[in-house]
């Protein structure tokens, strides 16, 4: 049995109309997804948006679609919301989304203050453009407690000397100063 939300029975449609096979379905849903201010949108946003690649052969703007999906979770400021997408950052089936799950926490100004071992991870184990995500969300967080700070430069000093690519080696590195500035080592 499905319990209604506190935002009411038309957000938890609007929330199902995501899993809908028909684009054009799914973004008539966005206009009530941000409307509601609904937490619970930001899993099955994220699953349209893997779904619904741009495609010169649909009759609806698959571009369109998934630049609004984006610009909904780049600006979501629901409660709840920043402990969706750390969720979100950790399932596989999002990998290919991943940039915009790490870019919607400083987009929307999320505070994760207190998960910055998930950032690092993510740096170290993701893609050359997921690790410049986190580091534009590590540099863009206001406050990082200095233990963990510390632990998460040396996570990463650790990491490069296995790190092949270039130019993620070069954002580990930066990740790192900027770590041991917020930590005060040096």
């Amino acid at each position: 049995m499905t319990k209604t939300s506190p935002k009411g029975p038309r957000a938890d449609l609007a929330i199902a109309s995501l899993s809908h096979d028909d684009p054009a379905v799914v973004l008539e849903a966005l206009d009530r997804i941000e409307e509601s201010g609904d937490a619970r949108a930001i899993l099955p946003l994220l699953r349209a948006l893997t779904r619904f690649a741009p495609d010169a052969t649909s009759t609806v703007d698959l571009a369109r679609l998934t630049t609004r999906i984006t610009t909904l979770l780049h600006t979501v400021k629901a409660p709840g919301a920043a402990a969706e997408l750390l969720h979100a950052m950790d399932l596989p089936e999002f990998t290919p989304v991943r940039n915009t799950i790490v870019a919607a926490f400083w987009n929307a100004g999320l505070d994760v203050q207190d998960h910055l071992d998930r950032f690092v991870a993510v740096a170290i184990t993701g893609e050359a453009s997921t690790t410049f995500e986190c580091l534009t969300v590590i540099e863009n967080q206001e406050f990082w407690p200095v233990d963990a700070a510390a632990a998460g430069a040396m996570r990463i000093e650790q990491a490069l000397s296995s790190e092949t690519d270039a130019y993620k080696r070069a954002m580990l590195e930066d990740i790192a100063r900027e770590l041991k500035e917020r930590a005060d080592v040096r």
